[in-house]
């Protein structure tokens, strides 16, 4: 009976012990399914930043292919003035050659008529002397 009783306090032990063994088992495996969760929310936030690093770094992208693109338009637009410019600066030019030889035309014309008008003019004195030299003999 002695050996019995024994025998059941020792049962009771290593039933105990193994009570508290399943017991911290199970904590652990509550504290490794934490971790667990722990992890895959951190990994699902290291995912979140990373993305959202990539949709930075897309946004200053595009950002820059705006200015980019606006630089290229004000390049452009002042190509085009420059351009405009020195179409206006060769209109303007070729209106004063234009307008040169226009007085130049207008001078020689007034030039070829006092000329035609001196060349009569001495024709007239010349007719006048000739009937005087006629009148004479």
């Amino acid at each position: 009976k002695q050996w019995y009783q024994r025998r059941v306090v020792i049962t009771a032990g290593v039933l105990a012990e193994i009570a508290e063994k399943g017991k911290e088992k199970e904590e652990g495996k509550q504290k490794v399914e934490q971790l667990i969760a722990s992890k895959s929310v951190q990994q699902n936030v290291l995912g979140d930043i990373k993305n959202i690093g990539k949709e930075k770094e897309a946004g200053v992208k595009n950002v820059e292919q705006v200015l980019a693109a606006k630089h290229s338009h004000a390049s452009v637009m002042a190509d085009i003035k420059h351009i405009k410019d020195e179409k206006d600066q060769a209109k303007a030019d070729l209106e004063k050659h234009l307008q040169a030889k226009s007085n130049k035309a207008e001078a020689m014309g007034a030039i070829r008529q006092i000329k035609e008008e001196k060349d009569q003019g001495i024709k007239n004195v010349e007719a006048a002397l000739g009937k005087r030299s006629d009148d004479g003999n």
